[in-house]
């Protein structure tokens, strides 16, 4: 591991102690197997001068890193975060009869509420809507019916959660750390969430997507188990423990 991931891992570690997810004794043996790991050794080199006798050259010369950067894996949200300029609906005046605001703008609500775990109890005039809305315009929608289709969708997804048995688990959590981020070599990300209960620790990453039969929904499940399988293998690393995954 280089240097530069070794100093994001630190970073990310110091984060997760100083709220509370780890503790000190998990800190310090996590910072301490970050430190004791070596950097890949360079094997030495084996040339000869013109006249065959073996040359006292050093293992490595200094050559200049190479100018493309190393790739790495990155998903959805993290990708969303470095986006610049941020995604923004470019078309703020719908042409159709029956407006319908982008799916991904009505994702971006319910993430934002699940996030400050803010819910349409109140009514119409309650904290979720004024919040919605101002989220909703600053996504670039200005259209009235627009802006009032993409509210009522969100608040119907967090309606229908609140009576499923995750909600009841995140609400009792006796630790709920929303939208955490982490870097590791070669990859890094934003998870939704992580909860601890008597249980232990849980993984919760959500979805708005629209399922239309029970075929569509294995094929969903196909599509993001990688992903859920990197979120797992970096919270494992982070907690010292597998999380369960929902």
């Amino acid at each position: 591991m280089d240097e530069t991931a070794k100093q994001a891992q630190r970073a990310l570690l110091q984060q997760l102690y100083e709220q509370g997810v780890l503790t000190a004794a998990q800190y310090q043996a996590q910072l301490a197997a970050l430190e004791e790991s070596p950097p890949a050794a360079a094997e030495p080199a084996n040339h000869t001068t013109a006249s065959g006798e073996a040359a006292d050259w050093p293992a490595a010369l200094p050559l200049l890193p190479p100018l493309q950067p190393e790739a790495q894996v990155t998903d959805e949200a993290a990708a969303e975060a470095l986006r610049d300029p941020p995604r923004r609906v470019w078309r703020v005046v719908p042409v159709r009869e029956r407006v319908t605001a982008p799916a991904w703008v009505v994702g971006q609500l319910v993430h934002g509420a699940l996030e400050r775990w803010c819910f349409p109890d109140a009514g119409a005039g309650g904290p979720f809507y004024r919040w919605a809305e101002a989220e909703a315009r600053s996504c670039g929608i200005t259209d009235a019916d627009e802006l009032a289709n993409a509210i009522q969708r969100a608040a119907r997804m967090l309606i229908r959660f609140q009576v499923t048995p995750l909600y009841a688990e995140l609400a009792e959590a006796t630790r709920r750390i929303h939208e955490v981020p982490y870097s590791l070599p070669g990859e890094q990300g934003v998870m939704d969430a992580l909860f601890e209960s008597a249980a232990g620790w849980t993984l919760v990453e959500f979805k708005t997507d629209h399922v239309r039969d029970a075929a569509h929904l294995e094929r969903l499940r196909a599509e993001y188990a990688p992903q859920v399988a990197r979120y797992l293998a970096a919270a494992e690393q982070l907690l010292g423990a597998r999380p369960r995954a929902v």
